[in-house]
């Protein structure tokens, strides 16, 4: 059982982006703070994988293969990129030249910045998580809630339907109208001798034609008393009504003129005489049957699309459940932020609740604000991390990180001091061996001249050991530079600065 929580709390650590090794060296109060950050790392990735997969499962309906591997990938980007964020929250480890400096009432031993936690920057943060929490919420509402609001995507399914059918067949009943109305065919039909049935066919023709006018004009009306109704965000009690009675009364109209429709086109004989009247039928049936074809193509195009922008946006109206849970995924993208920004100052507590030594007292504040760094680098090379006993996670990150940048660099200096030292004495040794049988020549003919030579020779090609000038009080952190040492423009304090000062140094 030990074991197993031991691992569990490893992969929680694991899940803050911080290092297991030391987070294992704190007491139990900052292990389960950092903890609970990693609990919700997991609870981001759980959510995001869900979200993702049952949309893709909404969008390719019900293809697993896709919902699945997808869920998985939108998980780790988003998980990956929150951890990337909360690293950004983590106080600075290394220093920086641009770091400003601290003020006079600031405490230097505490890991609080001087700015407020609510800045421009951290505001940017905020923001882009919570649109991204409230983004990856919808689609868990859909899944969960959308069975609430199908009597509102009925509705709403129901008044686009009237919407298409009126705006596809309005210029298919103005040329009913049309030809109705046309001068030519009056005077035609009036000369015409119709049997009994054409006299009633024509009756019914001009019935049918006054019908769809006021079905076309009726349905606008009703329409835009609709959309004035709709572009309110708040409805009255009497308000509701009237919507849910216009939409009552769109469908009625609608069912009517499909009926009506369906009826007329029955009752049209097929005949197949070529007078202007029993062509004047055969033109509008046509015309009544272009009209039921589109109104079958749209129930169609409606039926299979899942209105899935418009179940989100009347979830977030009209559902307390959707906007509780779009809180809820907000509040676990968020409250890891505010942890960790706080953990800053509540692990540098721990570090003063303990009893340490003067030396790891001044280590640690040197490491946050260095004022002596040749004291700094020297206890950074002989402490060692068994000697750091503390709960302070920072502290403790600082001080491997510190240690383990001047040893690395140190050994990076002593190999590019013995690259450059071996090659100066390889360039000496040609160079002897150039220059001594040249020597030799003069030896019995001037030995003075001779042992003087050699002497300078010997004192030019000397061995040197290339030692790699620091142009930075604290390197390789290069925040600090050496002091400037400003010369004045005479001969005599220039001849004093070439001469005095390098033999002072």
């Amino acid at each position: 059982m030990g074991k197993t929580l031991s691992q569990i709390r490893l992969f929680l650590f694991t899940c803050t982006g911080e290092d297991n090794y030391i987070l294992k060296r704190c007491n139990v109060s900052i292990q389960l703070k950092f903890a609970s950050i990693g609990l919700f790392v997991i609870l981001i990735f759980i959510g995001c994988f869900f979200s993702a997969a049952f949309f893709m499962d909404e969008l390719f309906e019900n293809l697993k293969w896709i919902s699945i591997p997808v869920g998985i990938l939108w998980g780790s980007m988003v998980t990956n990129m929150y951890l990337l964020l909360l690293n950004t929250i983590s106080p600075s480890i290394i220093p920086l030249a641009s770091k400003k400096k601290k003020s006079q009432n600031e405490d230097p031993n505490s890991f609080k910045q001087k700015t407020a936690f609510m800045n421009a920057s951290m505001l940017l943060r905020l923001s882009f998580m919570a649109l991204l929490a409230i983004i990856i919420a919808q689609p868990l509402n859909v899944s969960l809630f959308k069975r609430f609001v199908n009597h509102e995507i009925n509705e709403y399914k129901t008044i686009e339907k009237i919407k298409l059918y009126t705006n596809s067949n309005t210029h298919l009943i103005k040329e009913e109208n049309k030809r109705c109305q046309s001068i030519v065919l009056q005077e035609k039909l009036k000369s015409l001798r119709l049997a009994g049935n054409d006299t009633l066919c024509f009756r019914l023709i001009v019935d049918k034609i006054k019908m769809d006018s006021i079905f076309l004009n009726t349905t606008i009306k009703k329409l835009n008393q609709l959309k004035k109704i709709d572009r309110k965000y708040f409805l009255s009690i009497n308000e509701e009504q009237n919507h849910r009675l216009l939409i009552k009364d769109l469908d009625v109209l609608l069912d009517n003129e499909l009926n009506s429709d369906k009826a007329f086109i029955a009752l049209m004989n097929d005949s197949k005489n070529n007078t202007d009247f029993e062509v004047y039928k055969r033109d509008l049936a046509s015309l009544i049957q272009s009209k039921i074809n589109n109104y079958t193509k749209l129930d169609l195009l409606l039926n299979s699309s899942n209105f899935y922008v418009k179940t989100i946006q009347l979830l977030l109206h009209n559902c307390l459940w959707s906007l509780l849970l779009s809180f809820i995924i907000v509040f676990i993208f968020l409250t890891p932020i505010f942890l960790k920004f706080y953990l800053r100052n509540s692990t540098a507590k721990e570090f003063f609740l303990e009893n340490h030594n003067p030396k790891i007292v001044r280590l640690r504040k040197e490491l946050l604000e260095t004022t002596d760094f040749k004291w700094l680098e020297s206890t950074l090379k002989n402490t060692s991390l068994t000697e750091i006993k503390t709960s302070d996670y920072y502290f403790v990150r600082m001080f491997i990180e510190h240690k383990l940048i001047l040893e690395e660099y140190n050994e990076t200096k002593q190999q590019f001091s013995r690259i450059l030292s071996d090659r100066v004495a390889s360039f000496n040794i040609n160079a002897i061996r150039y220059l001594y049988p040249l020597l030799n020549k003069l030896k019995p003919i001037n030995k003075d001249r001779y042992k003087t030579l050699k002497n300078k020779i010997e004192n030019e090609f000397k061995n040197e050991l290339i030692v790699k000038y620091e142009y930075w009080i604290d390197m390789p952190f290069r925040s600090k530079r050496h002091k400037k040492i400003v010369v004045q423009n005479t001969e005599e304090e220039l001849l004093d600065f070439l001469y005095n000062k390098n033999q002072s140094e």
